[in-house]
């Protein structure tokens, strides 16, 4: 049996310590509801962030459990033998109290119980809040004969997705950023060798998209 070991006031007024027998341990964490939406950095410098909430439930050895809230950035809550809060983990493993680079961060419920004199630590990933944009700007591409093209558009680098906004609010499918190559050659006449009594002549073209070549002969 865990002991839990809490100060009590003596009648002399000195601290004294005092067992409770603990019936029920902390089994495991699940996820009630959370505000967790996207937000976004520009330059390493947060532009906007609604405070992450969360309401997770502690579930107890003796099928009993109780609900507990926490925020980011709020502060670490100690109640009843539990002590939780929430951090993010950054694509390293590393916490951060809030994101100071570029990247894509899991937001991470910790709880701990008090037990035999140490804390015991539980954790719950509660999703995937935040990726910080590094976009690069892509000019317009024609498409031609065998290649496709694009509209213009921004490309992150870390997630990986393209915008039609440098701040990464408004999304493009591939479909919407791709132009599809027209299969369809512009032929210039590059050279013409006339006919002889010895050979037929012809005429060599030149697609000046793709740089491919096509012979004719006379009358062709």
């Amino acid at each position: 049996t865990t002991v839990l070991m809490l100060p009590q006031a003596a009648s002399n007024g000195a601290a004294v310590d005092i067992s409770l027998e603990r019936t029920a341990y902390m089994e495991r964490l699940e996820l009630v509801s959370s505000n967790i939406q996207a937000s976004y950095f520009k330059d390493h410098n947060l532009q906007e962030i609604d405070a992450i909430q969360a309401e997770f439930k502690v579930i107890l050895s003796d099928g009993n459990s109780r609900i507990c809230s926490a925020e980011l950035m709020g502060e670490e809550t100690e109640e009843d033998g539990l002590r939780y809060w929430i951090d993010l983990v950054d694509s390293n493993g590393y916490r951060a109290a809030y994101p100071d680079e570029p990247g894509i961060y899991t937001v991470m419920i910790y709880c701990e119980e008090y037990s035999n004199g140490v804390w015991l630590e539980k954790d719950l990933k509660a999703g995937t809040f935040l990726v910080c944009h590094e976009m690069d700007y892509v000019e317009a591409r024609k498409a031609t004969c065998g290649k496709a093209g694009c509209i213009a558009h921004y490309h992150c680098d870390v997630c990986g997705k393209d915008f039609e906004d440098g701040e990464g609010l408004n999304g493009l499918s591939a479909g919407q950023v791709k132009i599809a190559a027209t299969g369809k050659h512009s032929w210039k006449k590059t050279s013409t060798k006339k006919s002889t009594v010895f050979a037929a002549g012809y005429e060599i073209y030149t697609c000046t998209e793709c740089g491919n070549t096509k012979k004719t002969t006379d009358g062709t």
